[in-house]
């Protein structure tokens, strides 16, 4: 059947899904659980075991598609597979099969039965009715061999495919100067496609002006480069801090400047129909923004370009500069074959595995690749010529002379500072810079220049009288383009003996201050004695009790859980003759799991504070700047007698974790409370969960549903911290309870109340608007989240004092 969604080889095809209403439920349920694993891959991939799960499920996935265990050793056995599927699907009904990771799932199937670590997998988007088969002549002609036939068409198909011009769009609306710059790309792409003639394209185009420019230029090529719908609407007012929601229904899409300031969200066939304007149909059109591969790319090979380059989720901003940059030096010089080239780009950003495990780049064709006569090419592809440097056929190490070279013409470099550093991110490994990138230019000169070598990087924050100094000596050259020094995660390698920019945090007046702090961070860039960069940019340190009041920072939390403040030693003093009493037994004590019921613990904490401390709710201090909250310690607390609900929260996980039980903290948008796990089996349970979660909200089409971090679960596991609490495994606590000096019992209760079912409770995380309880957003877990977040230092004199 013409919808029929089928996977082929080169020998032919391997299965075939019919376009069945309950294949059609099959694919919908299959793209929403796959978009879900590898938005949460962050949860997974790091650990073996939990990839393992993952493979295996992909093998579960496709068996229920019907892909036996003999069609899988084909697609096993195979060096590359195509996905054909029909292109005039309806974003919201048809492109189901489109919506599929199938890259990821199917070599993930293949890894879990043979270990294979490389399957090409390519998608074909074939009309609806394929052309008639024109008459045949009744003239006798010569007949060819098969030899020449293939020889002739190969060199027809050269030029074909041979590329005369290309064009570098770099749409960056003003609203989103600090999350996309594109200056560094062009360049690696640029010279990735030399000697193709670059076409002018004015930087930052609105929709009318692209429109116009590759309709005058008709480039051969479109690399396009910009911020999609998903990242776009999160940085923009529809992500509303205020409330702290996302809204659900983000369709894909790009956004472009309008002018003045002004901006417009293009959906895929609007995109699509800019760069293919009039009769004009490019060969190669390539859409490095996230979320591009499911609906952007396949729209502009419906639209007549030959194929298209996507990213199916999010993917690293550095990974996919190098692989655009290999991709297309080995296109040019292996004959356009994009399947060779295809596979040299994931091979270049082999170092960046860690970073992209679970990420998946489309490659979409509006011709299939398995065409009768190039089937022995194809399944050789693997034998492509490697591409080091773009001059010269030969691969020999020039490196750069201070003497003859000035280092402005060989390393580009983007430096994007904090306008504001906040002490409870750095103290966990943040960056004191947005970005600090390195680029090399690709300098045409006599010479074949190809490598720089002992680039010096000094960067210096100042805090009052004191200087806290990172310096690292950087090598840059064809073989390593790029390198992102603000990238936290950044480890020390050859060609940078420092890793990630970090400094130390052992200021006393950063500990000390109790407001906002004006300082510098001074940065120098030089080569030997040329200096690239040379800037001293300002900076606001915000106090060492200031949280940022939003879901991209609610997982660095569990720095203000701090169980070793002096408080806290005071309030399980206090406990001690509460637990004595609870349990009838002058022996009792605070044991932690070893205890059978761990309930009368939690309880003598309770009654502890709560007839001992007598505290108030209180709302929170003055933070002078917006989405920002000052959080008390613990101390603190119990000195003024005061907390919000925040800080009672985080008092009651420190004790918790002090006795050495579980602790949780759960927020919503307007509110936080704490809880604990009964048992440490039931911990055990939530994190196999938290590794490998399921995806309950399937009513909407939200894919960008990543978890940021992998101690937390956010808005999509609702139903599943419903069902911890349900079974036991996981008791709530509503803090501010305390203040109303109301029983453990109740505390307990009114925690419930907020997983009640959405019909009797206005917990409801699909709905936009927050009913009273606000809208559920993360539960974060304390003990896991301490293999990447400490809590912050203790110090002699408090914010108070």
């Amino acid at each position: 059947m013409e919808n029929d969604v089928f996977i082929r080889n080169a020998a032919g095809k391997i299965c075939t899904f019919r376009d069945t209403k309950e294949n059609r439920n099959k694919l919908t349920q299959l793209s929403m659980r796959w978009a879900y694993i590898l938005g949460n891959r962050r949860k997974w991939a790091a650990q073996r075991l939990s990839r393992q799960r993952v493979r295996e499920e992909s093998v579960l996935a496709l068996k229920a598609l019907g892909i036996n265990e003999t069609e899988l050793q084909k697609i096993d056995q195979s060096s590359i597979v195509e996905v054909s599927m029909p292109h005039h699907f309806d974003p919201k009904v048809d492109g189901r099969a489109a919506m599929i990771p199938w890259e990821h799932l199917l070599s993930s199937a293949v890894k879990a039965r043979s270990a294979k670590s490389e399957l090409v997998v390519v998608r074909h988007l074939r009309p609806i009715e394929e052309d008639k088969a024109k008459p045949k002549s009744k003239e006798k002609k010569k007949k060819k061999s098969k030899r020449q036939k293939k020889s002739d068409k190969s060199k027809d198909q050269k030029r074909e495919l041979e590329p005369k011009k290309f064009a570098f769009v770099g749409a960056t609306p003003a609203r989103f100067k600090t999350i996309h710059d594109y200056i560094a790309e062009q360049e690696l792409v640029s010279a990735g496609l030399h000697p193709v003639v670059a076409t002018f394209v004015p930087p930052n185009p609105s929709r009318r002006v692209l429109c116009k420019a590759i309709k005058s230029a008709h480039p051969d090529v479109i690399h396009f480069s910009g911020v999609d719908a998903h990242v776009g609407e999160q940085a923009l007012a529809l992500y509303e801090k205020e409330e702290m929601k996302f809204y659900r229904s983000i369709l894909d899409g790009i956004y472009l400047p309008t002018g003045e300031g002004f901006h417009e969200k293009l959906m895929p066939e609007q995109f699509a129909d800019c760069l293919t304007p009039g009769s004009h149909r490019p060969k190669l059109v390539s859409i490095n923004t996230w979320y591009s591969g499911a609906r952007l790319a396949p729209v502009c090979v419906a639209e007549g370009c030959d194929a298209a380059i996507g990213f199916h989720n999010t993917f690293d901003a550095g990974a996919a500069s190098l692989f655009f940059l290999r991709f297309y030096q080995t296109w040019l010089s292996n004959q356009f074959d994009l399947i060779k080239s295809f596979r040299a780009g994931w091979r270049a950003i082999a170092p960046y595995k860690k970073k992209i495990k679970g990420s998946g780049i489309t490659l979409w064709q509006r011709n299939t690749v398995f065409q009768p006569d190039f089937v022995d090419e194809i399944e050789d592809s693997k034998g492509y010529t490697q591409v080091l440097i773009t001059q010269g056929s030969k691969h020999s190490t020039v490196v750069a002379d201070p003497e003859q070279d000035d280092i402005r013409d060989l390393v580009g470099v983007r430096i994007v500072p904090e306008k504001s550093l906040n002490v409870s991110l750095l103290q966990n490994q943040r960056s004191i810079l947005r970005e600090m990138t390195f680029w090399y230019r690709f300098p045409k000169t006599k010479r074949g220049v190809n490598l720089v070598r002992e680039v010096e990087v000094n960067v210096r924050l100042d805090i009052g009288d004191e200087s806290f100094p990172y310096r690292s000596m950087v090598t840059l050259g064809t073989d390593y383009p790029q390198i992102d020094l603000a990238d936290g995660s950044l480890k020390a390698d050859r060609e940078n003996p420092e890793g990630g920019i970090r400094v130390p945090l052992t200021s006393t007046l950063l500990q000390a201050m109790n407001e906002r702090v004006l300082s510098g961070i001074f940065i120098e860039i030089k080569w030997h004695d040329q200096i690239l960069y040379r800037h001293t940019h300002s900076v606001e340190l915000a106090p060492i009790d200031e949280w940022k009041l939003d879901v991209v920072n609610n997982g660095w939390l569990p720095s203000f859980v701090r169980p070793r403040d002096p408080a806290i030693i005071k309030i399980i003093d206090a406990g001690a003759k509460y637990l004595k009493a609870i349990e009838d037994n002058t022996s009792a004590s605070f044991q932690g799991y070893q205890a059978d019921d761990v309930e009368p613990q939690v309880k003598a904490i309770w009654w502890a504070i709560l007839n001992e401390f007598h505290l108030n709710y209180v709302s929170p201090p003055p933070a002078y700047r917006a989405y920002t909250q000052r959080l008390r310690s613990p101390s603190q607390i119990l000195r003024e007698r005061n907390g919000t609900c925040v800080d009672l929260t985080i008092l009651l996980a420190s004790c918790l974790e002090w006795i050495e039980l579980l602790p949780v903290i759960v927020t919503t948008n307007i509110h936080a409370f704490s809880g604990y796990w009964v048992s440490e089996d039931a911990h055990k349970r939530f994190l196999d969960f938290a590794k490998m979660p399921s995806i309950e909200d399937n009513t909407h089409d939200r894919r960008e549903v990543a978890e940021t971090f992998p101690w937390s679960i956010g808005f999509g596991s609702y139903e599943s911290v419903k069902g911890f609490i349900s079974d036991l495994d996981l008791k709530p606590l509503e803090a501010t309870a305390l203040t109303r000096n109301e029983s453990f019992s109740t505390a307990h209760a009114d925690a419930r109340n907020y997983f009640r079912d959405t019909s009797d409770c206005s917990i409801d995380p699909t709905r936009s608007t927050p009913g009273y309880y606000g809208s559920f957003e993360a539960l974060i877990d304390i003990s896991s989240s301490r293999k990447y977040v400490t809590p912050l230092p203790m110090f002699g004199k408090t914010v108070a004092e």
